[in-house]
């Protein structure tokens, strides 16, 4: 009789070439790496949590947003201290009756109460009038005659001012009465030793600095030796970051959290908060002593056991893969990396296959982006010279659409009910023939007036695609165009308008680049807003202060009349002047 076998069934185990590189990592590393987790685990833990918390980041984050409040409410003081001093009636009856020595006497007094380290006291014409200095501040002198023209504006600004002691945290205040504008306000506390202890809460640790302007320490919450800092981490603070690193204080690495010091609502200096790390230093020495050992011999074996495995299965693919990336790195992005095998080495080499094929496509747009974008800056630092608007508005209408070789370019502003934008400048005769026309676009209508509203460019790639796009028959060529607002902060003031005679050539890319362009023609336009109506304002102060004291000095009502007609002829340009004088009889009863 017969006998049936069964059929046996055999398990095949893949090649180890092509397991997954994950089944090849835990291959190489399970076995002793596991024993080295084991053991060092608790030990690792244990230091890392104690480290975590005697160092931690959150904790320096925490302690610069507690002495950042005490800057600021040190500026409140100041303000306040000086609001005060300014509303103080002897003070403004010695000021308008040029009485110096009352005048003396009352700063005096003040910069005691206010702890005042600099007051100075100035006429409405800019001439000293009284002063009291805890320090001879002298060497600063040109600054704080700088400060003190703000006020003359009448305007008021904090200021971080340099002196041979330290920083002088300085506010300037115009000084008005019943009367109106008589004088200006300088008043300063120095951020020396004694002033930043009194900020830091008298503490010793962590220890508050202050910077000077070329980042060296100018001032310390506690005596030491400390002279040197980072300059790269200043340099960081000054842009309005939080930098944290190390610094060596006596011998005692510590960590030291540099930031910003806002003055006037800007970043003016830097300080600085260190913090001893011995505690910390003496964990990290112990962790090293107990784990180096245990390390060196576990990773012996480790090394031991995964040599031959990682050189003939890892290493080798790697290097290849390592030599492509190199090699594509230096600009060779024709190379090919050989992806045979079937693990996730190899899907990697056929990704990064892919990658440089990409790049080579991609490389030739961004070379044209990047000349766009360094043709940008340059028109930037050209439009930001600019002070005067017709000037301003010609310059860049031209040099935006020559620069980037449009079909045409034209600027919009806002008439003064900010309802309608009224064309400014064009380009070529289109743009003349607009202007002639008075062309002008509501708010809210097609391109421009949809870029005013929302203060958000829009882009029409290609027009022949885009319905709601309307036509100018001045303009028949146009296949592309993109309407970009000139904003300053949220208000919208107008809008650059571009359009091109080519279909995709205007791209979201190009926004990004024109609204940089706007942004500077919106600050330059307020620029030299502000200096007109400021030279403006000069200019009668000055006539109707001439005038004044020229009047002044006449002795009858005659010469009174005399000088006021001839001076006020002058100031208009009128060739002929005259008044007349009626008694109240001599009037017609029927006249007002």
């Amino acid at each position: 009789m017969n006998k049936r076998r069964l059929p046996i069934k055999t398990i095949k185990i893949p090649a180890l070439k092509d397991w997954s590189l994950a089944g090849k990592i835990i291959l190489l590393v399970l076995y002793p790496i596991g024993i080295v987790l084991v053991v060092t685990l608790v030990l690792t833990v244990v230091g890392l949590n104690t480290l975590e918390t005697d160092a931690s980041a959150s904790q320096l984050e925490e302690e610069v947003r507690i002495i950042s409040q005490r800057f600021a409410e040190e500026q409140s003081s100041l303000q306040t201290s000086a609001a005060q001093l300014t509303t103080d009636t002897p003070l403004l009856n010695a000021i308008e009756s040029n009485d110096r020595a009352a005048l003396q006497k009352s700063i005096g007094l003040a910069s005691i109460h206010s702890e005042f380290d600099y007051l100075q006291i100035l006429d409405a014409e800019g001439q000293a009038m009284g002063k009291v200095e805890a320090f001879n501040f002298k060497d600063a002198s040109s600054d704080l005659a700088k400060l003190s023209g703000l006020g003359l504006l009448e305007i008021e600004a904090f200021r971080l001012v340099p002196t041979p002691h330290g920083w002088l945290l300085t506010i300037v205040r115009p000084i008005k009465s019943q009367s109106g504008f008589v004088g200006v306000l300088s008043a300063g506390r120095l951020l020396d030793a004694t002033a930043l202890a009194r900020l830091n809460f008298e503490r010793t640790n962590p220890r508050l600095l202050i910077f000077d302007a070329q980042g060296n320490i100018n001032a310390i919450s506690q005596a030491t030796d400390l002279s040197i800092a980072d300059h790269d981490l200043w340099l960081q603070a000054l842009t309005g970051e939080t930098a944290i690193g190390h610094v060596n204080i006596e011998g005692d690495l510590q960590h030291i959290a540099y930031a910003p010091l806002i003055i006037g609502g800007r970043p003016a200096s830097v300080f600085g908060l260190a913090f001893s790390t011995a505690a910390t230093i003496n964990l990290r020495d112990r962790l090293i002593i107990t784990e180096v050992p245990i390390g060196i011999v576990f990773g012996v074996l480790a090394v031991i056991s995964t040599l031959f495995i990682s050189r003939k299965y890892i290493e080798r693919p790697i290097a290849a893969l390592v030599t492509g990336a190199e090699q594509a790195a230096a600009g060779n992005l024709d190379v090919v990396v050989d992806a045979t095998s079937r693990d996730e080495i190899g899907i990697l080499a056929t990704a990064f296959n892919d990658m440089t094929g990409q790049l080579r496509k991609s490389l030739a747009r961004l070379d044209h982006r990047a000349a766009q974008i360094a043709t940008s800056a340059e028109l930037s630092r050209r439009i930001s010279s600019l002070i005067e608007r017709k000037q301003l508005i010609d310059e860049v209408v031209e040099r935006v659409n020559s620069t980037f070789n449009y079909y045409h370019t034209q600027i919009y502003f806002f008439d003064g009910t900010g309802q309608e934008l009224l064309l400014a400048r064009g380009t070529g005769e289109p743009g003349e023939q607009m202007l002639k026309q008075g062309h002008k676009i509501s708010r809210g209508k097609g391109l421009v007036g949809r870029a005013a509203e929302t203060n958000a460019p829009v882009i029409v790639s290609d027009t022949s695609r885009d319905p709601d796009w309307l036509p100018n028959p001045l303009l028949p060529e146009t296949r592309s165009e993109i309407a970009v607002p000139i904003s300053f902060g949220n208000q919208v003031i107008g809008v650059l308008d571009i359009q091109d005679n080519k279909p995709d050539s205007l791209m979201p890319e190009d926004a990004n680049v024109l609204l940089s362009i706007a942004s500077q023609i919106a600050i330059t336009a307020h620029n030299a807003r502000l200096l007109a109506e400021a030279q403006q304002r000069a200019e009668q102060e000055a006539l109707i202060s001439s005038i004044s004291q020229k009047i002044q000095l006449s002795i009858s009502i005659e010469d009174t009349l005399q000088i006021a007609i001839r001076e006020l002829g002058t100031s208009i340009g009128a060739r002929r002047v005259r008044a007349k004088i009626a008694r109240s009889d001599d009037l017609d009863p029927k006249q007002n």
